[in-house]
């Protein structure tokens, strides 16, 4: 969708107001809270880096909040009605279903040509951390589909139309990736400027060559999902997939090994994201993404209900 007048870029501006402004505030607010957190606690383990993130969370959170008129929490409620609550399972299921027994086919066809080889230590995939990992990768896809794809895709939408906006809601999905906490980061002591020193370290060390192939295959995961809540009207099979996804990457990751290994030192993108740098992942993504929406059609065609939705974006 897309329209003109001013009321309709209320969305794009609000969005650029919870992105600069959780930057500016987090960066204004961390020292000060770091070094409240030192004073009660002198042996603090927790990292300046940590306190940071949370703390952007935190303001990023309170923005949306006064800014939620502007944001498309309609949209977000049309998205999770769509469908009997039976229906709502079994795309989440069939979702899950196609992204794990894809990238699993992916991971066999990397191993068999010499893409990636066995790691060379054991991990207990039977263990309560895989049950975690389960349960992680759920949470994670409920959330981040929720905002990226039920709030500002179709927020974006309206002003910019669809296109434009999968194309931008993809790209901040793939940023945002990538300023995870710096561990490294030494803290020394209360300054005015200190949250903007951490912020200019923090993307300095992601300005790196082995950080683009993974920007990429986030943004292409963000296209693909962006895709399906487009022509389903919902957001349950994208949580399906990219739970699927987060999941299976992940447990490839103490499984597999790149044939070339990481070098070490690289931007935390390059080495946790590394498979989704690989073009086997990006056609794994694509062609998962895919069937998953061709299920979605049949079941629309045998239950006699319209074959595409799309009515909230």
């Amino acid at each position: 969708m897309s329209g003109t007048g001013p009321a309709i870029w209320r969305g794009p501006a609000a969005w650029v107001a919870v992105f600069a402004g959780g930057l500016l505030g987090t960066a204004l607010l961390a020292p000060w809270l770091y070094a409240g957190l030192l004073a009660l606690d002198p042996q603090l383990r927790w990292p300046y880096g940590r306190v940071y993130n949370r703390l952007a969370m935190v303001v990023a959170v309170a923005i949306l909040i006064a800014v939620r008129r502007e944001l498309g929490w309609r949209h977000l409620r049309r998205l999770l009605a769509e469908g009997a609550p039976g229906e709502r399972w079994r795309a989440v299921a069939t979702g899950f279903g196609v992204a794990t027994a894809g990238t699993v086919a992916g991971v066999a066809w990397a191993w068999a040509a010499g893409e990636l080889v066995p790691a060379l230590t054991e991990y207990p995939f039977l263990s309560f951390g895989t049950l975690a990992t389960v349960v992680g990768s759920f949470v994670t896809a409920l959330v981040e589909e929720g905002f990226f794809r039920g709030l500002m895709f179709p927020a974006l939408a309206l002003a910019l139309g669809a296109p434009a906006a999968a194309l931008a809601s993809s790209a901040l999905f793939s940023v945002l990736h990538a300023l995870s906490a710096e561990r490294a980061y030494v803290w020394e002591g209360l300054s005015a400027g200190a949250g903007f020193d951490y912020l200019g370290v923090l993307v300095a060390h992601q300005v790196h060559p082995a950080v683009l192939r993974p920007l990429f295959g986030l943004f292409l995961v963000g296209l693909a999902l962006a895709f399906v809540v487009r022509r389903t009207g919902s957001l349950y099979l994208a949580i399906g997939l990219h739970a699927g996804w987060a999941l299976t990457f992940q447990l490839q990751r103490h499984a597999m090994w790149p044939a070339v290994p990481v070098p070490r030192g690289l931007p935390a993108l390059a080495g946790r994201y590394f498979v989704l740098g690989q073009p086997w992942a990006w056609v794994v993504v694509a062609a998962t993404a895919a069937a998953a929406l061709l299920w979605w059609q049949r079941a629309r065609r045998g239950e006699g209900g319209r074959e595409e939705s799309g009515a909230a974006v």
